[in-house]
């Protein structure tokens, strides 16, 4: 991956790398890229049944319970004006 692209999606993630970590990220996602497009190279039978669908399988069944107590659920939130007080993730 080369160092605009690496730039582009740290602003994007809202990330900040110095110089050197920048570098470092950018050689390892590449070594991640490759991995990811060898692992689509391999071959794999369409009879067999993998992945997601085989996990679906070991599922326990759906029941219909009680739902949580909202006060429960809101036990540890921070509220103010009526609304939920969260952190601010943008500037």
């Amino acid at each position: 991956m080369d160092m605009s692209m690496m730039k582009r999606l740290a602003v994007l993630s809202g990330l900040e790398f110095s110089k050197e970590e920048l570098e470092r990220a950018a050689v390892e996602m590449g070594d991640i890229i490759g991995l990811m497009d060898s692992v689509r190279e391999c071959d794999v039978p369409c009879g067999e049944r993998r992945g997601e669908a085989a996990a679906l399988e070991s599922l326990r069944a759906d029941e219909v319970c009680e739902p949580m107590p909202q006060e429960r659920i809101t036990a540890n939130a921070v509220i103010r004006d009526g609304a939920f007080v969260v952190p601010k993730v943008v500037e």
